[in-house]
């Protein structure tokens, strides 16, 4: 109300800018609109990809939420490196998914779940980003990060455990998404240096772009 001669300043600005603002809307409304349909299509090949989604636990045994989670994080691990998922998160235009996108793709593998699933639980120790449970004493713990994250290495060494301790639960997974080759050598030195290579709780993901040529270049070739 001192200066009403900066709200022309601001219009004047803000209509200078009114193309490029323009052109980022359409980028971002053609990029959402490409999830969505990779999405889609996510979902229906992993419907048709056997009886993940419908398949109740055997008459007569128990549920299992950590035996249910490698089976789910493992089909999504061959969903990103066989099937072209890895498009949907190693994308034509340059850009890579970043975590909070790579936690809502896997969410899809969780369709028709008959377990409880629930994302960035919170029980006194930070958020954890997907806790999988059938009933108050099964559970279990996965937490999903990307390769190029910094604090990978304190991650693995400290986070789970914590959690774990949070949620009354021993069970937990590490899901790690690495979108180049470097990031394969730095995983693979820090499960080195914490002896956890080989573990069945760690599960790496393979979303290269540039070394999952097309089967008729392969045959070819």
């Amino acid at each position: 109300m001192k200066f009403p001669g900066l709200l022309d300043v601001y219009i004047k600005n803000k209509e200078q800018d009114a193309e490029k603002a323009g052109k980022e809307s359409a980028e971002k409304v053609t990029l959402i609109d490409g999830v969505l349909k990779e999405a889609g299509r996510a979902i229906q090949m992993l419907a048709e990809d056997g009886d993940l989604f419908s398949s109740p636990p055997p008459e007569g045994s128990s549920p299992n939420s950590f035996i249910e989670s490698i089976a789910r994080c493992r089909a999504f691990k061959n969903y990103v490196e066989n099937k072209d998922g890895y498009r949907a998160l190693n994308r034509s235009d340059g850009s890579k998914a970043k975590e909070t996108e790579v936690q809502l793709f896997f969410g899809l593998i969780w369709h028709s779940s008959h377990f409880d699933v629930n994302r960035e639980t919170n029980n006194g120790r930070g958020p954890v980003d997907f806790a999988i449970s059938f009933g108050k004493k099964d559970k279990s713990l996965i937490e999903l990060k990307l390769a190029s994250s910094k604090s990978l290495k304190k991650n693995l060494e400290n986070q789970l455990a914590i959690y774990g301790q949070a949620n009354d639960t021993k069970f937990s997974i590490f899901l790690i998404v690495y979108y180049e080759e470097r990031e394969l050598r730095k995983i693979e030195k820090v499960l080195q240096d914490l002896q956890l290579k080989g573990s069945e709780k760690i599960i790496l993901v393979d979303a290269r772009k540039d070394n999952k040529p097309s089967a008729s270049i392969a045959t070819e070739s």
